[in-house]
């Protein structure tokens, strides 16, 4: 018998969404909020914007895990953004796949990388066309529902021109 054969594996079971206090965004869109990204949250609601740096490596990440990504760490600790990035990539969506997104027609999803290195998904405000690689942005804490969501502006000297 081998190593693994002897390896007992247990079914995955789920827990209920009240377990891990789960949230609901105005539009009713899920927004799970449990032990270990709850700092995150709570930073949003005073208009930071935080993220996980390994004491371990250095990496710095998000979204929040338990571990770090690069080496698997359990020590790490919170870090505060400045706010400031770059826009990495984007889509423009033009249909709403989600009932919740109908009057946000036409929206953006954008990959931000933060001045500290994570890259995080994000929305920039204002016109879809107006969107480019390497755009320099800025933080942008907005209120949605009773959630406060991270979302980005252009730097007003470094705005693309159409």
């Amino acid at each position: 018998m081998s190593a693994l054969s002897a390896i007992k594996v247990e079914p995955c079971i789920p827990m209920p969404r009240s377990f891990w206090g789960t949230k609901s965004v105005s539009d009713g869109l899920p927004l799970d909020i449990y032990e270990f990204n709850r700092p995150y949250w709570e930073a949003l609601t005073r208009g930071s914007l935080i993220f996980q740096s390994c004491m371990s490596c250095g990496h710095c990440w998000m979204p929040a895990s338990r571990s770090c990504p690069a080496c698997l760490s359990m020590t790490w600790s919170w870090r505060e953004s400045c706010g400031k990035g770059k826009i990495i990539s984007w889509v423009v969506y033009h249909k709403a796949y989600h009932p919740a997104f109908k009057n946000r027609l036409p929206y953006n999803v954008a990959i931000i990388e933060l001045l500290e290195g994570p890259r995080m998904i994000s929305n920039v405000l204002g016109d879809c066309t107006t969107l480019a690689a390497n755009a320099a942005v800025n933080l942008t804490v907005e209120l949605e529902g009773d959630i406060h969501v991270p979302r980005f502006s252009f730097e007003p000297c470094h705005r693309p021109s159409a």
